[in-house]
């Protein structure tokens, strides 16, 4: 499939991000750190969780933890998680639940010199990018880990 400028798929070496939708705020990684994305399956409740913790699933064998990140994140307007991102991490098993996703590629952003979010931890994001269509928050995921490992 051709993009705006001819090229068919990404340009070699782009940088492509996972921008998940959480209703108030979109927020970007990049691809290489997810392992897949699937619809939100029922879950089973995991007793003394905090809130932001939907509850676990089986996936390919193994116990996976999904997490609302909107709630983690205490965005005031979240939207209804349908989607999980399962995120590649060695040490945890564990899947965001987000409404929605898209991919954008780097080239098709400018860093905004203004970044509008209030997260618990500001150092959860690492850069403000706009899109012609929306502005995404790029996550740093190795802190949103320690703090999702710190508080459950």
């Amino acid at each position: 499939m051709s993009d705006a400028h001819g090229a068919d798929g990404p340009a070699p070496g782009a940088q492509r991000f996972v921008v998940a939708d959480l209703g108030g705020a979109r927020f970007g990684l990049e691809v290489q750190r997810v392992r897949e994305v699937f619809p939100l399956p029922a879950c089973a409740r995991v007793p003394h969780a905090p809130s932001w913790v939907l509850g676990a699933i089986v996936r390919g064998g193994r116990l996976l933890t999904i997490v609302d990140l909107a709630r983690f994140f205490e965005l005031p307007d979240p939207a209804q998680p349908t989607v999980c991102v399962h995120l590649d991490d060695a040490e945890l098993s564990l899947a965001w639940a987000v409404a929605g996703v898209e991919v954008v590629e780097e080239r098709h952003t400018v860093r905004s010199a203004d970044p509008r979010v209030s997260l618990p931890d500001p150092g959860f994001v690492t850069a403000s990018l706009l899109t012609p269509r929306f502005d995404f928050h790029r996550l740093d995921v190795p802190r949103v880990l320690a703090g999702v490992r710190e508080t459950f």
